[in-house]
């Protein structure tokens, strides 16, 4: 008797895994086609090239936007309510920023070390909000 060999087909999971490897290493374009990688762009306030930039970078490229907002005392809920589109940016300046690793070892070090407002890029976002924020306070 002889054994014929038996396809061994990838769990749901390894499969839906799989899927989502090749989804996300496939530029934007290719993967939801030019229109759609357009409008999600577009919805965004960026172009495709940032929006594919930020996408590589994965979603705690900006973790240390939301550390920053904390220890100015600013809203992250409050500032997606009134002005997504300030948030956004935000987002998208941190992600792509090239001294994370220098901005997260200050963060843990000392929080409240204010060196990091000589490189950070989203200094001026964060000055604009504490302003707005200080100017509700006192009207």
């Amino acid at each position: 008797m002889s054994s014929t060999p038996v396809e061994v087909l990838p769990s749901p999971l390894k499969r839906l895994a799989q899927w989502w490897r090749d989804l996300t290493a496939a530029p934007l374009v290719s993967a939801v086609g030019e229109v759609e990688a357009t409008k999600i762009a577009s919805d965004v306030g960026v172009t495709i090239p940032e929006l594919e930039a930020v996408r590589h970078k994965g979603a705690a490229a900006a973790y240390p936007m939301y550390s920053r907002l904390a220890s100015l005392g600013l809203d992250e809920r409050q500032i997606a309510r009134e002005e997504p589109g300030v948030l956004h940016d935000l987002q998208r300046v941190c992600s792509v920023c090239v001294d994370k690793k220098q901005c997260l070892h200050e963060l843990k070090a000392d929080p409240g070390n204010t060196h990091w407002q000589d490189y950070c890029p989203n200094i001026p976002t964060f000055e604009a909000l504490e302003a707005e924020k200080q100017g509700k306070a006192k009207g």
